[in-house]
């Protein structure tokens, strides 16, 4: 049985090693290594890694035997070893070598007759300007029978995830084309982004941008979700809200040829399309709640051609929506593989079009849309972007139909978000490391890090002041805060100590606060 795990390692380790000899940009990567588990007999060296890249294989057998482990790091470029002097890859391929050579002769034991192993590959890697870690999990069955086996691959799971490191710097760059929306009630914004910043600009669909405007004297920040998918011109699109100074100020004063300051990309709600990946997407989206998933389902029918996309779009009636005809596009190019469905909470009877549902996105239509458009493949996936209450009501509706917390993926935009505003916070001695200097500074009672920051004089990221954006991001080393919101944080990054410095109030007297290199 451990010259099978070997076989299976050894051809993950090869398909894997296969990915370092085909350069490329780093969003490009996550594809090319599921296209080279496809690809028999590949070799390359070690040098062609990237140095910061580790590879980690476990191997779980169903029957008797120890876990099976190895893990291996390229860390120079110009002093990588070749891989037989490295134990545990020459372990792996000299077992794949002899496997080859003398399978008739292999007899598992009776306890191993027919054994469930489960193989993960886990890539972490650090490239350029981002980080990101990629899962394979393959599935075999191994029987045992008159003294020969047979191997049964059951399926291949992937997990993977980009994620820029963060430049928090403001970046000057020209309007390229402005674009009303839906009769002026919102506007779309293209911008021109230099050579020079051509990498840093790069993002993954669903990620956001943060402008810093100067209006009427004042300096305003605001977060927009990129509308378009990677490889598109960078653009935006604002919905125009009563009172809004920024999104009246985009859509009556901006103009072609402006120059207007942007921070790179970022924020954690995006999706990474695998040229290989098998899978349904379901994206649930109200109002400017479509630009994110626009930009992703883009992402998808053109990178991702072998998975399956199905738009549940809510709005008030057919005049408000966003990117119609884009959308009806897409489904005409793409009959067996997308498909929208409109709900409008007030349809016109002056219309020729006529909703698919009357009302919101609630259990109901849910139901009706998974069982119209059931899932084609094992691997399913949920994707949710409205105002207020709606990200929590369809996450509760979907786990009513036995639908994973880890398969659903939010955002949230607009008011009606929950704060828990029961903790008032108290006085504190703050600790904060900032660009990689140290600063002491006091934190006022029912004052956030992010507002006592600023007062003391300190230049923290920061954009939209109310949890969602994650621009600013920190992580608490000591002491304990209480946060009103924590829209843009995931459970495993709170786990992690990271915090929104502009929701964080302490409820120490002492607190020590870093923020990202």
């Amino acid at each position: 049985m451990k010259r099978i795990a070997a076989t299976l390692i050894g051809t993950a380790l090869a398909s894997g090693l296969a990915l370092a000899a085909q350069p490329g940009s780093p969003e490009k990567l996550a594809a090319r290594y599921f296209a080279a588990t496809n690809e028999a007999g590949l070799a390359a060296s070690w040098r062609d890694w990237h140095p910061d890249a580790t590879q980690s294989i476990t191997v779980k057998y169903g029957g008797t035997q120890p876990d099976y482990h190895i893990t291996y790091a390229m860390r120079d470029w110009d002093q990588l070893p070749d891989w037989k002097s490295d134990p545990a890859m020459a372990e792996a391929l000299r077992g794949y070598t002899e496997l080859a050579r003398s399978a008739p002769e292999i007899t598992p034991k009776v306890a191993d007759t027919h054994t469930l192993i489960t193989a993960v590959t886990q890539v972490d890697y650090q490239w350029g300007g981002y980080k990101g870690r990629m899962v394979v999990t393959d599935q075999f069955t191994v029987t045992a029978l008159m003294g020969a086996y047979k191997i049964r691959k059951l399926e291949t799971l992937y997990d993977y995830r980009w994620e820029r490191q963060m430049t928090r710097n403001f970046h000057t760059m020209t309007i390229a084309e402005i674009q009303p929306e839906i009769g002026g009630a919102a506007t779309s914004v293209t911008f021109n982004v230099p050579n020079g910043l051509a990498e840093i600009f790069r993002w993954q669909a669903g990620q956001h941008i943060t402008l810093r405007l100067l209006i009427g004297g004042e300096e305003y920040r605001r977060s927009y979700t990129i509308s378009n998918p990677p490889g598109a011109p960078l653009r935006i699109t604002v919905k125009r809200g009563e009172g809004g100074v920024v999104s009246n100020h985009i859509g009556t004063v901006m103009a072609k040829g402006d120059a207007v300051e942007v921070m790179p990309p970022f924020g954690g709600f995006f999706l990474t399309p695998g040229a290989l990946a098998r899978r349904t997407h379901f994206f649930f989206g109200a109002g400017s709640g479509i630009t994110p998933l626009f930009a992703m389902i883009n992402s998808v029918l053109t990178d991702e051609p072998h998975s399956a996309a199905h738009l549940i779009y809510g709005n008030a009636d057919a005049g408000s929506i966003l990117f119609k005809d884009e959308l009806d596009a897409l489904e005409h190019a793409y009959p067996a593989r997308f498909s929208v469905r409109h709900v409008q909470s007030a349809p016109s009877m002056w219309t020729w079009h006529t909703p698919w549902r009357k009302g919101r996105i609630d259990t109901e239509v849910i139901r009706a849309a998974l069982s119209e458009t059931p899932p084609v493949a094992q691997d399913v996936q949920y994707w949710i972007c409205g105002p207020g209450r709606m990200n929590a009501n369809v996450k509760t509706a979907l786990m009513a139909h036995d639908v994973p917390a880890n398969r659903i993926h939010m955002e949230s935009f607009g008011g009606g978000l929950d704060q828990d505003t029961s903790v008032k916070g108290c006085a504190a001695e703050a600790q904060v490391t900032l660009s990689g200097e140290t600063h002491q500074l006091r934190v006022n009672a029912g004052q956030t890090l992010l507002e006592a920051m600023r007062t003391a004089g300190l230049s923290p990221p920061f954009s939209c002041q109310s949890g969602v954006c994650g621009a600013c991001k920190a992580i608490v080393t000591k002491g304990i805060v209480h946060m009103r919101s924590r829209a843009a944080l995931e459970d495993d990054e709170i786990a992690r100590g990271e915090v929104l410095t502009c929701q964080s109030l302490p409820t120490g007297d002492q607190v020590v606060v870093k923020f990202p290199d």
